[in-house]
């Protein structure tokens, strides 16, 4: 309390909103602070501030969504709008790019909405994360009755390259399944380990293991904390496994996670759209365009492949 009587607003890593309520519902919390325990359900915050904030931060046109629906970025995005609209004369930022479409250090200083003014002053907090090593680009490409599925080497350490030569990719079960991460590293462990114990528990069926793997990672404690994807595939399937308990089947066959992952992914579509029906071709072309667009992925690619039923 003391904390926000001095007028510091703080914005950490796991994100603080009301899942069941909508993304304006969640702005008048912050809005009508102060007032009697009554004023929430008996007052309406000012609709136009509500929207100067939200067009701020790009959720205008999320306003009625319940904002456990919105994506990680939108969600961090939800909580800065929240706390800016305390007007606090500081804002406390944990790791405040994770997952956002706009960097904050870009967006904030000069107002996060009407009730921030110009030169709005902020901090980024250091944490341990920060000292977090990295694993990033990952690719799977099933085309031509072959599946394969390419990391690059890079790993960074914050703003610093600590390993050009990493391997990303590993083979899991019987050597049948092929596994990436995007990621801390010892999540990364971690993960495949839990998902190797599901496999043994339900041996042939990749789906099931992963479905399983997913419930316990959205409610196990430990787990949930992970902000993380991991692809994986088989002869017979590609899915995609994320920490919010989705678990889901690409319908082209191409999986792209990590920093990079959105730059291979059009990448390699465009290929296979192209004509091109090599499955490694293809994924080495592309985390080859990935590598030159994105500064956490470099060109030192290593790739696994299986065949496909």
């Amino acid at each position: 309390m003391a904390i926000a009587r001095a007028g510091i607003g703080r914005k950490f890593q796991v994100p603080r909103i009301f899942a069941e309520l909508t993304v304006a519902e969640n702005m008048t919390v912050p809005l009508l602070a102060g007032s009697n325990p009554y004023a929430l359900m008996t007052r309406q915050a000012p609709g136009a501030e509500i929207g100067a904030l939200l067009r701020r931060v790009r959720l205008e046109g999320r306003r009625d969504t319940p904002a456990g629906r919105l994506s990680h970025g939108e969600k961090q995005w939800l909580e800065i709008a929240m706390v800016a609209a305390r007007a606090p004369r500081l804002m406390l930022l944990d790791e405040p790019t994770a997952g956002n479409p706009l960097t904050v250090e870009s967006s904030c200083p000069h107002g996060v909405g009407a009730s921030c003014p110009p030169g709005f002053p902020l901090s980024r907090s250091m944490t341990q994360s920060d000292a977090v090593w990295h694993g990033t680009t990952v690719l799977s490409v099933r085309r031509g009755g072959k599946v394969v599925m390419a990391g690059d080497g890079q790993v960074t350490m914050g703003a610093t390259v600590v390993k050009s030569n990493a391997n990303k990719i590993r083979r899991l079960g019987a050597g049948d399944i092929l596994a990436g991460f995007a990621g801390a590293t010892a999540d990364a462990f971690t993960l495949f380990e839990r998902l190797e114990a599901k496999l043994e528990r339900h041996p042939g069926q990749l789906a099931r293991a992963c479905v399983e793997l997913a419930k316990d990672w959205r409610t196990d404690r430990y787990l949930r904390r992970l902000e993380a994807l991991m692809a994986v595939a088989d002869g017979r399937v590609s899915l995609v496994v994320s920490g919010s308990g989705d678990v889901l089947e690409p319908e082209d066959g191409i999986i792209g996670i990590g920093s990079g992952g959105p730059f291979a992914l059009s990448a390699a579509r465009a290929l296979a759209a192209a004509g091109e029906t090599d499955a490694e071709a293809i994924a080495r072309r592309a985390m080859a365009i990935a590598a030159e667009i994105c500064i956490y992925t470099n060109d030192r690619v290593v790739l696994e492949s299986l065949e496909s039923r």
